[in-house]
C-alpha cells in the first residue's frame, strides 16, 4: 500500500500478520491510517494459509478510505 509522494524521504512501516492475532487489527489499522508523515509505504505480510485474513487486512484500510494498494 502507498501514500502519495510528497517530496519527503520515503519511510516503510513493515510488519507480519496473522488470524490468531486478529484482535489487534482494527487498532493496527487505525494508527497507520492516522500517520501524518506524507510518504510512506506500508508493507504487510500474510501467510499464504491466511488469504481470507489478508483480504479483511485490506478490507479495514478500504473502510479508513486508505485504497492506494500494490
Amino acid at each position: 500500500m502507498r501514500t502519495q509522494s510528497s517530496g519527503e524521504p520515503a519511510v516503510l512501516v513493515g510488519t507480519t500478520a496473522s488470524s490468531h492475532k486478529s484482535y489487534i487489527l482494527e487498532k493496527y489499522v487505525e494508527r497507520i491510517t492516522s500517520l501524518t508523515y506524507p510518504n510512506y509505504d506500508v508493507a504487510i505480510v500474510v501467510s499464504q494459509k491466511d488469504k481470507e485474513y489478508g483480504n479483511k487486512i485490506k478490507s479495514e484500510f478500504e473502510k479508513r478510505k486508505f485504497t492506494r494498494f500494490s
